[in-house]
C-alpha cells in the first residue's frame, strides 16, 4: 500500500500548516491528502507540490485498516507512524514536514525560499552572460526570458531559493532542491547560478554547505546528487572541490534548442561520506570569511 499526501502536514520550525490535523480522521486524511485503501493502491505517483510527502507501506491488513478508522488526530498519527506508514525521508512522525522551504542561514549567504519580492533584484543579477554559459536556457537575456524562469520556479515542484548576500540582504544568486525521492531518501542540488561578483568569495561553498546540512541532518537522506553539462569545467572542479563522487556521463542525454547534444556529468554524495564533506567545507567557508570579513547575517 502506498499513501500520498498532496499537501504539507508541518511547517518551519514544527508549527502546523493545518492545525486541524489534530481531530483528522482517516476518512478525511484520504480525502484530503489522497490516501489509498488497501484494496485500491495508486497505479502511480501523483503530482503535487515541492512539499509532498511520500508515505509507503505494503502489509497492512483490513483489521488494522478498520482499527486505524476508529482512531483521529494524535492518536490517528501516532498508530501510523507504529505501522512504519512515516514519510520515509526526514520526517520522523506525520507530524513532521518534509521541508525543502525552509529559510537557510549563513554568515556568507543566506538561502530563502524564493518569493515575488526576489523578482527585480535578482533579475540584475542574472543579467551577465558568462552566468549561462552552459545552462540550456538563458533566463537573463531579457525581461520576459526571465519572468518566464522565475514564474516557473514559483510555481513549480522543486525546492527554489534566492541565494542573498548575508551582509547587504541582496540576491547574488539562486539554488534548488530538485527531484524528491522520499521513498529512496535522495534528492538532488541544481539549477545553481550566482551573479560573477560574487564567483570565488565562498558564496556558493556555504550554499552547498547549508543545503547538504539541511538534507543530511534535518532531511535523513542518505544520498544527494549534483548534474552539470560534461563540458563544464568550472561546475566539474566545483564539485570535486566539495569533494562529490564522480559517478559518469549520461552520454546525449539532453537535446538543447541550439540543436547541441548535452551529455550530463553526474556526482554524489552518500551519507556515510558526509562527515568528512562538511569538515572540508566548513574549513573553506571559514578560510572565505577571514579573507573577506562580513558582518552578522541577518
Amino acid at each position: 500500500m502506498m499513501l500520498f499526501a498532496g499537501d504539507r502536514v508541518g511547517g518551519p520550525g514544527g508549527r502546523r500548516v493545518y492545525p486541524e490535523l489534530d481531530s483528522l480522521s482517516l476518512a478525511e486524511l484520504e480525502t484530503r491528502f489522497r490516501v489509498s485503501l488497501p484494496e485500491n493502491p495508486p497505479t502511480k505517483v501523483p503530482s503535487g507540490p515541492a512539499h509532498r510527502v511520500t508515505l509507503m507501506h505494503k502489509n497492512v491488513t483490513k483489521a488494522q485498516w478498520r482499527t486505524l478508522e476508529r482512531l483521529s488526530g494524535e492518536q490517528l498519527l501516532d498508530e501510523l507512524q507504529k505501522l512504519r506508514m512515516g514519510p520515509l525521508l526526514g520526517c520522523r512522525t506525520l507530524t513532521q514536514m518534509y521541508e525543502l522551504g525552509r529559510r537557510l542561514i549563513g554568515e556568507i549567504v543566506v538561502l530563502e525560499p524564493l518569493a515575488p519580492a526576489h523578482r527585480d533584484e535578482l533579475f540584475a543579477a542574472a543579467r551577465p552572460t558568462e552566468i549561462w554559459r552552459w545552462w540550456p536556457i538563458n533566463p537573463g537575456r531579457d525581461r520576459s526570458s526571465f519572468d518566464a524562469w522565475f514564474d516557473a520556479a514559483l510555481q513549480g515542484t522543486d525546492g527554489h531559493f534566492a541565494t542573498l548576500d548575508s551582509a547587504s540582504g541582496r540576491p547574488i544568486g539562486s539554488t534548488s532542491f530538485c527531484t524528491p525521492r522520499p521513498e529512496h531518501r535522495g534528492i538532488e542540488i541544481g539549477w545553481t547560478w550566482l551573479t560573477p561578483s560574487a564567483w570565488r568569495t565562498g558564496a556558493n561553498a556555504e550554499a552547498k554547505l547549508l543545503q547538504l546540512r539541511h538534507a543530511f541532518d534535518e532531511l535523513d537522506c542518505i544520498r544527494v546528487e549534483f548534474e552539470t553539462d560534461e563540458l563544464n569545467d568550472r561546475s566539474r572542479r566545483a564539485l570535486e572541490a566539495l569533494p562529490a563522487r564522480f559517478e559518469g556521463v549520461l552520454r546525449d542525454s539532453k537535446l538543447l534548442s541550439d540543436g547541441r547534444r548535452r551529455s550530463c556529468a553526474y556526482y554524489s554524495i552518500l551519507d556515510h561520506e558526509w562527515p568528512s564533506v562538511r569538515e572540508a567545507l566548513s574549513e573553506r567557508v571559514a578560510a572565505a570569511r577571514a579573507r573577506a570579513p562580513r558582518s552578522t547575517p541577518h
